[in-house]
């Protein structure tokens, strides 16, 4: 099978490994170490650069950690699915790999409308290379495909970040705990109709069929226009509480919910300070978060903007409000988010 690998990159061992005769299929990448011991990976990440050249679709570049390789051997050979050899083999840093993490990996929970290409770039950035998982996210994996991964590829990851079903999702690990930040409601939701108001006027909507968009908005119609954030921490979808259905109950949960399961909560408001807090969490360095906006106003005079009956969806959105401002209260509590703020 023809593959390739690249080396040691940014703390992961690094390469690609294609099947032509099963395009676009991911690979097993098998590990052995002098000990023995092997570790298998699987190609997750897209190589466009290999694609280009020799044609192979799909995801077929792979990033081992080096964390996950402590313990291996000093020299370890990497193998595919056929047993032949990618190249020769590769002699690991004598000195342990950092980055290794000590418990469950961390679950960022990303918030609909919520800088969230910014965050994952940013993350990018910091982890090494096939230190985290991009779920349900462009470019990234499947929940299926993620869960099917081998045990010791997903026990490598520190981050697993995606739109969630808030901490409990059964997608995450039982034990790990949970990152998210959160925008000041009207400013998401404004947000949320400018985005969806660049694909035109109206929105298809669930039984409904085709609406105007700005009717959408003022009744809440779709979840990025009701109470999202509330909805997102606490895995309320539309099928569990009907859209206009949330309540001061829900609101409290939530607020639990993130005293005990998450480590960290920051605001895209103050994102200068918080954004290295979240990177202290799990014991990275402070590097910038990018900035890529891509929901701004088309026309401030829009005839649909005009339409939307912006106090309405404010007290359709007060629920998020409330728990936005509750967020911001718990942040004050001491001893709360120490490893962030520590």
């Amino acid at each position: 099978m023809p593959g390739h690998i690249d080396g040691l990159v940014r703390g992961a061992l690094t390469g690609w490994l294609a099947d032509a005769d099963a395009p676009g299929v991911m690979q097993d990448v098998a590990c052995v170490g002098a000990s023995g011991r092997t570790v298998r990976f699987r190609t997750t990440l897209l190589r466009p650069d290999v694609t280009k050249v020799r044609g192979f679709p799909g995801r077929i570049g792979f990033a081992i950690p080096l964390a996950a390789l402590d313990g291996i051997g000093p020299i370890v050979s990497l193998h595919g699915p056929d047993g032949g050899v990618l190249g020769p083999p590769v002699a690991l840093p004598q000195q342990r790999a950092a980055g290794a993490r000590s418990g469950p990996p961390h679950s960022f929970l990303r918030l609909p409308h919520v800088a969230g290409a910014s965050l994952r770039a940013g993350f990018a950035i910091a982890l090494p290379p096939g230190a985290a998982a991009w779920i349900e996210e462009p470019g990234g994996l499947t929940r299926a495909e993620f869960a099917a991964l081998p045990a010791e590829q997903r026990e490598a990851m520190r981050l697993l970040f995606g739109a969630f079903a808030g901490a409990d999702d059964p997608l995450l690990p039982a034990a790990a705990r949970c990152l998210a930040f959160m925008r000041e409601p009207m400013a998401r939701v404004r947000s949320a109709y400018w985005q969806a108001r660049r694909r035109g006027p109206t929105l298809i909507v669930e039984g409904e069929g085709e609406m105007p968009l700005s009717q959408v908005v003022n009744e809440g119609l779709a979840e990025a226009f009701d109470n999202a954030q509330l909805r997102a921490f606490t895995g309320q979808d539309a099928e569990r509480v009907p859209f206009g259905c949330l309540s001061t109950d829900i609101v409290q949960q939530a607020v639990m919910v993130i005293a005990t399961r998450f480590d960290f909560v920051g605001f895209l408001e103050s994102a200068a300070e918080d954004w290295p807090a979240m990177l202290r969490c799990l014991g990275l360095q402070d590097t910038e978060l990018p900035t890529r906006r891509c929901s701004d106003p088309l026309n401030p005079d829009d005839a649909d903007d005009r339409r939307v009956n912006w106090e309405m969806v404010e007290r359709n959105n007060r629920f998020d409000a409330m728990l936005y401002g509750s967020v911001r209260q718990l942040r004050q509590t001491p001893g709360l988010f120490a490893a962030a703020v520590g």
